[in-house]
């Protein structure tokens, strides 16, 4: 198979993961970052019956091509400006420095998604944060009214939406 018919068949593969990991929810970056995996580890022709072999060196070639393009959004979008000082008016996620106008707020932490927020904080941790739990109360111990009042009580660990991604 020839070279320019490989990185076609690569490209195509790559475009076409990158839109299924968006369409699984999943931010550029990550997205980018998955499809890029997905593309690293073709070892045969995807659209083939016979299963033709893919050359490693053209495999590796559009990797390094999507590679490039994933460092540069990362620049653009998070690392410039996680290192500027003018961007501390911006709400970020701790966990992957997304500017975020919902997520959750938790005791003076910042994640744009439950996965970021995952990263941090076991379930348990979480009920137990939220809900106001005392050590060894568990989250099923409370009626719907106890869960309730102490969620509106709670003012440090919950999700909201913010009008703007800048603090106030």
């Amino acid at each position: 198979m020839i070279k320019e018919k490989q990185i076609k068949i690569l490209e195509t593969h790559y475009k076409n993961c990158l839109a299924y990991w968006k369409l699984h929810g999943e931010n550029e970056i990550v997205a980018m970052g998955y499809a890029l995996n997905d593309v690293r580890r073709v070892r045969n022709n995807l659209f083939s019956l016979r299963r033709e072999p893919m050359d490693a060196d053209i495999v590796q070639e559009v990797v390094d091509k999507y590679r490039t393009q994933l460092d540069r959004v990362i620049e653009k979008s998070h690392l410039g400006k996680l290192e500027n000082e003018d961007d501390d008016h911006i709400r970020r996620c701790d966990h992957c420095g997304k500017p975020m106008k919902k997520g959750y707020y938790w005791g003076g932490e910042y994640y744009c998604s439950k996965k970021c927020l995952d990263v941090h904080y076991t379930q348990d941790e979480q009920d137990m944060n939220m809900f106001l739990l005392n050590e060894g109360e568990k989250l099923s111990d409370l009626s719907e009214k106890e869960k309730e009042a102490r969620f509106d009580k709670n003012d440090e660990c919950y999700y909201t939406e913010w009008d703007s991604v800048y603090n106030d």
